[in-house]
């Protein structure tokens, strides 16, 4: 989904599986020309926290 769109350049993810609960999470990274707008940003969160159980995104180097 996410190297499709014109504004992420570069994307990264790191998936972890914690046995004791037995879900996934994930911390997502993405380097962006600089013109991803906040109603984007939701739609990405909305979109990993449907997969994943806590979802840590970064754009850009800031935390989302």
């Amino acid at each position: 989904m996410f190297v499709d769109e014109d504004e992420i350049e570069s994307a990264d993810a790191t998936i972890s599986y914690d046995e004791e609960t037995e879900q996934h999470s994930i911390e997502f990274s993405l380097k962006t020309n600089g013109k991803v707008d906040r109603e984007k940003i939701e739609v990405y969160k909305t979109y990993l926290s449907k997969t994943y159980a806590d979802v840590i995104l970064i754009i850009d180097g800031e935390t989302m």
